[in-house]
């Protein structure tokens, strides 16, 4: 494992696309994958022991969805990762939620092979990623 690389968890129920994510990640020489999980409170069991810089957080999911994950995680913990929301839903009242949740960028999963690895760099240095479309 290259330590240089920022570590990316991934939350997401659908579990093809969870796999084609991390395949992405891994193959992108870029980012070093350090988990998944398919659901908010299986995210926030296996997050709590983890180096994570940036989880890319699907908000629809059974159980705990990512809004209320992501305000949980920016709750509990002072050097919260950066959360980047990965979602079909293109609302503007989904990316509102989401950031008032702590999201510091938002993705429709229909642009993720064209807008990740941007939008990781971009929250990892500080800013925010919300493409114009969705604003």
């Amino acid at each position: 494992m290259d330590h240089s690389k920022p570590k990316i968890f991934i939350v997401d129920d659908n579990t093809t696309f969870r796999w084609v994510l991390a395949n992405f990640i891994r193959n992108s020489g870029e980012f070093e994958l350090v988990g998944e999980a398919s659901n908010g409170i299986e995210c926030l069991s296996k997050i709590e022991n983890l180096e994570i810089d940036v989880i890319l957080m699907d908000i629809n999911m059974p159980e705990l969805n990512g809004i209320q994950t992501s305000k949980i995680i920016n709750q509990q913990s002072r050097s919260y990762p950066r959360i980047i929301a990965l979602t079909q839903y293109d609302e503007f009242e989904y990316v509102k939620s989401m950031i008032k949740a702590g999201a510091k960028g938002y993705i429709h999963k229909s642009d993720v092979g064209k807008q990740l690895k941007d939008a990781i760099k971009k929250v990892i240095n500080g800013d925010f990623y919300i493409p114009l479309q969705l604003i």
